[in-house]
């Protein structure tokens, strides 16, 4: 059992892809990468993106940063807030 269960269906979730970017936005702007994994639910199709690590592996300010977000063929952005998100608007 993996402990993701979707609540409108009451089933668990199944891993989509393993791998994939979450890019946490500040406002319009990216600030720190993240290695996650998207899962979705076999019945209804909602998907979540899951398992990050408790540190980024890249952050805006490090040289390299545009190069390592590049090596995930799928990202994801997110936001701390709604506050935030509507700032980047």
């Amino acid at each position: 059992m993996t402990g993701r269960v979707c609540v409108k269906c009451q089933v668990e979730m199944r891993p989509e892809k393993n791998g994939v970017g979450a890019l946490l936005m500040a406002a319009d702007a990216p600030y720190h990468l993240y290695d996650a994994d998207l899962w979705k639910c076999p019945v209804c199709g909602i998907q979540a993106v899951l398992g990050f690590g408790k540190e980024p592996v890249a952050e805006a300010h490090e040289p390299d940063f545009m190069a390592r977000l590049a090596t995930y063929d799928v990202v994801f952005r997110f936001w701390s807030s709604e506050t935030d998100k509507e700032a980047g608007s």
